[in-house]
């Protein structure tokens, strides 16, 4: 499978209401910047916006602490956050499913690359 080098921001992502209501937490910058980091592991998995480490392997919020660089703290509320606003859900196995990750990645751009990849 190719590896996808890119995801999509909107440059109105700071004008967004969620975004702007995270600002307003505590640690909300740093809940900012882990979204957009979980955004790029959901690229690198290309999976439909599936944030997992291997198969059947899911992040643990120390997993996440250790990658991102962010204290184990932060993380879980982060996850919390984001959870509860919508913006990502944790399913029972332990994946980080992006919501609506059509609105951050070019599916029909993976789509072809999937294809490319499926022709060689």
């Amino acid at each position: 499978m190719t590896t996808v080098k890119w995801i999509k921001l909107s440059v109105n992502m700071f004008d967004d209401e969620k975004i702007k209501l995270i600002k307003t937490m505590p640690e909300g910058n740093k809940i900012i910047v882990i979204w957009v980091q979980l955004l790029c592991l959901a690229g690198k998995t290309n999976d439909s916006g599936l944030v997992y480490m291997g198969q059947n392997l899911s992040y643990t919020d120390e997993m996440l602490a250790t990658i991102l660089d962010i204290q184990v703290n932060i993380i879980r509320i982060a996850i919390q956050a984001l959870e509860q606003l919508g913006m990502i859900e944790v399913k029972e196995d332990g994946k980080i499913d992006i919501v609506n990750w059509n609105k951050h990645q070019n599916i029909e751009g993976l789509d072809r690359i999937k294809r490319q990849d499926a022709d060689r």
